[in-house]
């Protein structure tokens, strides 16, 4: 994706059970990813266990 991001929306389609991630780069182009539940959570682990294993991570002073 070359140019920097304009916009960017998450939108959840109930009859996909998906979300729709739209992203907008400043050159006019659009970019859309389509996420599913086991993507996501998935991806939720893999952080959580990040976060859990890099001491910068946690010693952060906001949640």
């Amino acid at each position: 994706m070359s140019g920097s991001i304009s916009q960017m929306q998450m939108m959840y389609s109930p009859e996909e059970d998906r979300i729709l991630f739209r992203v907008n780069s400043a050159d006019k182009k659009e970019f859309r990813f389509w996420i599913t539940r086991r993507y996501a959570l998935l991806t939720l682990k893999v952080l959580r266990d990040h976060r859990d294993s890099d001491p910068d991570v946690v010693i952060q002073a906001t949640p």
